[in-house]
């Protein structure tokens, strides 16, 4: 039985959680980021697993495999691609830092 994208997503985003879980638990297991023994691999091993699961985010999302929305992001003209582009940083900045000065508001005394 074939998984439909948004399974194949969903099985990412599962398998990415478990290994970040398990890079964070060798993290806290090896005494945090702070030493010696490979304080910044740790960061950028880290990065893989996250990576996958927010690849299967939005697969799981849109319904899409990541492969056809890279074909369409690249046949995108170049004006279209920077207007998306910037964007959607602006989104996920607004929104990071929104959610950064609601949370000082919510905790100032």
């Amino acid at each position: 039985m074939a998984l439909s994208v948004r399974q194949h997503g969903l099985v990412k985003i599962v398998g990415g959680g478990i290994a970040y879980a398990l890079v964070w638990y060798g993290v806290f297991q090896q005494g945090d980021f702070g030493d010696s023994r490979g304080g910044t691999f740790y960061i950028i091993a880290m990065g893989a697993p996250g990576a996958l699961a927010l690849v299967g985010f939005v697969e799981a999302a849109t319904g899409t495999s990541f492969t056809k929305l890279e074909e369409w992001w690249n046949n995108l003209s170049g004006w279209k691609r920077f207007l998306y582009g910037m964007s959607i940083v602006i989104a996920f900045a607004a929104l990071l830092f929104g959610s950064l000065l609601l949370y000082g508001y919510s905790t100032f005394k």
